[in-house]
């Protein structure tokens, strides 16, 4: 008797297996989409630094690798990923600066720091004591004596009936500034051909600065009588030694596919002897070795 009742308890119909099939199957669902929404953990009491410093590692003085954290004074330009993470700034961040810099990108003053996306205002305000931007005694010279050759507010344009006796730009050693006061460059131009600059090494012709990204002939032909360089001792060159294949794929003149074909005749043949060797190459003709030959060198 009692075996038929608890038969008939646990007897459903179709309606209700369908229902209790749907059920199980909700509950799990439920369960599954907890997993992609983690719970967040409750904010600490106020005054707990302990589980300030627990939730929050970076600014308990480390990153969330328990890297204790180093400043120090230091060039944003010359700092690479692992160095900005040791600073305390997330993984993330740190790879943006450094591809930022990897592309011809260049910290002129502290507050460009600003611009990286994600970049904290806490870390800027943090790290902006020891930024120190390092500049050649020769540029801060040129730089000091052609801001003191600039006219003042309200005086002659010193490109207009005067053009004769306004100052000679350096290509190498000239700033943002000195650039701007060229008849037609704003600053984005003059952003431009600094940042072009810099892929290059540095111009040893102001035929160069023609080749900036569009930037107007017109305005090139406009200026180019007040433009002078110093001559190739002022470039930077690389080691066609040690040079890897991204290091020469970036720079404007070679492009990655020339590297890549640098590379293996190196790694086939051995070290180069002399840039000279690049003609071995059949890939490669002798206009374009000639063209980039002031910036390649033999360590």
């Amino acid at each position: 008797m009692t075996s038929r009742r608890l038969q008939k308890f646990f007897r459903f119909n179709r309606s209700e297996r369908w229902g209790l099939l749907f059920l199980i199957s909700l509950l799990f669902g439920l369960y599954g989409l907890g997993s992609y929404f983690p719970s967040r953990p409750l904010p600490p009491a106020p005054g707990n630094k302990i589980a300030e410093n627990s939730l929050n590692p970076t600014r308990a003085g480390g990153n969330a690798a328990n890297i204790p954290l180093t400043l120090s004074r230091f060039d944003p330009n010359r700092t690479h990923a692992a160095d900005w993470i040791v600073m305390g700034l997330p993984a993330r961040t740190a790879r943006t600066n450094e591809n930022y810099l990897s592309k011809g990108g260049r910290f002129r003053k502290k507050e460009d720091l600003k611009k990286i996306w994600g970049l904290q205002p806490t870390d800027y305000e943090r790290l902006a004591p020891y930024i120190q931007l390092e500049t050649s005694p020769a540029r801060q010279e040129y730089q000091q004596t052609w801001n003191n050759k600039l006219p003042k507010s309200g005086s002659v344009n010193p490109f207009g009936s005067r053009a004769e006796k306004s100052p000679i730009l350096d290509l190498n050693l000239s700033d943002s500034a000195a650039w701007e006061s060229l008849p037609g460059i704003g600053p984005g131009y003059a952003r431009r051909i600094i940042r072009y600059r810099e892929r290059l090494g540095g111009f040893i012709s102001s035929e160069q600065v023609g080749e900036t990204y569009q930037f107007p002939d017109s305005v090139f032909q406009r200026i180019r009588p007040w433009l002078k360089v110093d001559g190739e001792g002022s470039v930077r060159q690389l080691d066609l030694n040690a040079a890897s294949i991204d290091t020469l794929g970036r720079h404007p003149y070679c492009g990655f596919a020339k590297a890549r074909v640098i590379v293996r005749y190196r790694e086939q043949h051995g070290s180069f002897k002399s840039v000279d060797e690049l003609l071995n190459i059949q890939v490669l003709d002798s206009q374009w070795i000639a063209r980039i030959r002031p910036y390649l060198n033999i360590k």
